[in-house]
């Protein structure tokens, strides 16, 4: 019996497939997102039709964004609008390039830049870090 993973065989038929490939490369994005909301609904233990209510969307709606179907990706308003329906926080987070690993600075998509969660205490800790770095890099 082989020990393959469910991602050990997507990668070997996509491997197989440049097309679909370049299909499944091209919407990564909006997948990702799709199975956030998903993640963020399920983790709040909420139905599709309680997002569409906390939100004042239909649940049709809902529905659509949580699909991998539709390939457009919402806006940041819409993002924070299905995060706060969730009572979750979301916000842009700005990193450096691949290797460094450093963030540079987090952002809230809701409310003001001052506030008491999870994104201010990432921002607080960027700022610090780059205020560290910048220290060092000046001797």
């Amino acid at each position: 019996m082989s020990n393959q993973t469910k991602r050990d065989i997507r990668n070997a038929f996509l491997e197989s497939r440049p097309d679909v490939r370049k299909l499944w490369d091209a919407h990564a994005r909006r997948r990702e997102l799709a199975l956030a909301f998903v993640h963020m609904r399920t983790r709040a233990r909420l139905s599709q039709a309680q997002v569409a209510e906390q939100a004042g969307w239909n649940k049709s709606y809902v529905s659509r964004l949580e699909s991998i179907d539709d390939g457009s990706i919402p806006d940041t308003d819409t993002i924070a609008r299905y995060a706060r329906a969730c009572e979750m926080e979301v916000g842009l987070v700005f990193a450096e390039p691949k290797g460094k690993h450093q963030v540079v600075d987090v952002v809230p998509l809701q409310g003001g830049r001052e506030g008491d969660g999870v994104l201010k205490t990432l921002r607080d800790e960027a700022l610090a870090a780059y205020s560290t770095t910048r220290e060092f890099d000046k001797r």
